[in-house]
């Protein structure tokens, strides 16, 4: 499943995407965790986009 998402987001135009368990925002600020978002989350789907000069 994470690859299949991977090459669609990159096929889309993101220059990275990542995946992090809910676990590496142990220490985030009340209001920025995952799961004060979405209870049920597990993992976090990062993307990137470069910001290129001209």
């Amino acid at each position: 499943m994470k690859e299949s998402i991977r090459k669609k987001v990159l096929d889309l135009g993101a220059d990275v995407c990542g995946f992090a368990g809910i676990e590496r925002f142990i220490q985030a600020p009340e209001g920025f965790h995952p799961g004060d978002l979405y209870r049920a989350c597990q993992v976090v789907i990062v993307i990137g986009f470069g910001k290129y000069a001209n």
